[in-house]
């Protein structure tokens, strides 16, 4: 049985758009980005950004083309701000929370912070994940989290 799959993601350095690209191709998905039009360019937008997810506030996103409704799972990729999740990826769970099917989780991340940013996720969106998995941008940046990713594809293609 082929899964129809959404993978959705917010990227301000694009570490997260790379992982979501590649997990999208992996997994014959479309893609979707979440749109913020919040400048979090420099070090004022890094600032700006951890500020919001401090406070547990969600970024002004552009409405998403895709209905979650209509797909069997939803792969949703963020960064880690301050141990959270992105305020971006936070509104996308806020909106579509009653329209998600089955999902699963990814992360990126500079240090520390994926398992709170991960259960932040699964709570917000009252949805256990079918898998989640953690991705640090130095890897990213080498390429060294291919395997690791093809990996949480297989997972996630069994689980269907």
């Amino acid at each position: 049985m082929t899964m129809n799959v959404l993978v959705v993601y917010y990227s301000r350095s694009g570490i997260t758009r790379r992982v979501a690209r590649d997990l999208a191709s992996m997994m014959d998905a479309d893609i979707e980005e979440i749109i913020d039009p919040t400048d979090r360019s420099g070090i004022i937008g890094y600032i700006r950004s951890v500020w919001h997810v401090v406070r547990n506030k969600e970024a002004p996103i552009r409405t998403p083309q895709n209905d979650p409704s209509t797909y069997d799972l939803v792969i949703i990729g963020t960064p880690v701000w301050g141990r959270k999740m992105s305020a971006p990826v936070r509104a996308y769970i806020s909106q579509m929370r009653m329209l998600l099917p089955s999902v699963a989780y990814f992360c990126t991340m500079k240090g520390t912070g994926d398992i709170s940013a991960l259960e932040g996720m699964a709570q917000h969106a009252g949805k256990t994940p079918l898998a989640q998995i953690t991705f640090s941008e130095q890897d990213v940046k080498k390429g060294a989290h291919a395997s690791e990713l093809e990996a949480f594809a297989s997972v996630l293609k069994s689980a269907a």
